[in-house]
């Protein structure tokens, strides 16, 4: 029975991931990530338990850093934040960091999705085209 509550609760099913089932993770969502706009290195890190009784606690993970060469990280961070589905990640070394152990695998497409309406909504024929309608 302790193994069902490793599937069905889900603060129990992010502590109970695999480091090397994060990194994996983290390979296959960089490998969809537009890789012409955004630069996406794994990382080893650490993803802090908090609260309760263990807010020191910290246990193993795989980072996903990104960066671009067009936008800054901060453009990046704010849309990831505004998105129609909220993703929040951290700014370190100037590189937004996403930790997919709180992220679980079905919600990863949402963080494909709204990294390609960034690309869609900063790319420059796009700007253009939105200048145009409004007139001469």
């Amino acid at each position: 029975e302790t193994n069902a509550y490793s599937t069905t609760l889900p603060v129990q099913r992010m502590l109970s991931t695999s480091p090397e089932e994060i990194q994996g993770r983290a390979q296959r969502l960089a490998d969809l990530l537009e890789p012409h706009e955004f630069q996406v290195e794994i990382k080893p890190g650490i993803s802090l338990i908090g609260g309760g009784s263990a807010p020191e606690v910290a246990i193993p993970t795989f980072l996903l850093a990104v960066t671009s060469k067009e936008h800054s990280v901060n453009q990046i961070e704010r849309h990831l934040r505004e998105s129609e589905t909220p993703i929040l990640a951290r700014i370190e070394d100037d590189q937004l960091m996403l930790d997919l152990r709180t992220v679980f695998p079905e919600q990863e497409e949402t963080i494909v999705s709204a990294f390609a309406s960034f690309v869609g909504s900063s790319s420059p024929a796009r700007t253009r085209s939105n200048s145009d309608a409004g007139g001469p």
